[in-house]
């Protein structure tokens, strides 16, 4: 079933499994893909929530204008 859902709409899924886990260190490549502007800012919002509580989180990502506006410490490989 979720193999026939938009690649956005797995996305947020994969948002939603973030969340349900509850995790200290989080991993996540490219979450912003495929995800409308305003689900994005969301997303931004809610990955400087998780880190604000204590989650530490490794975003990959490609986009650097992007990635300035929600980490407050950036690694370039």
């Amino acid at each position: 079933m979720v193999g026939n859902l938009s690649e956005g709409n797995r996305q947020k899924i994969s948002v939603a499994k973030w969340l349900a886990a509850q995790v200290e260190v989080l991993i996540v490549d490219e979450p912003s893909v495929g995800i409308d502007t305003k689900t994005k800012a969301y997303l931004h919002e809610l990955i400087r929530e998780m880190a604000d509580q204590g989650t530490s989180i490794f975003l990959i990502r490609s986009d650097m204008p992007e990635i300035n506006t929600v980490v407050d410490r950036i690694i370039v490989i």
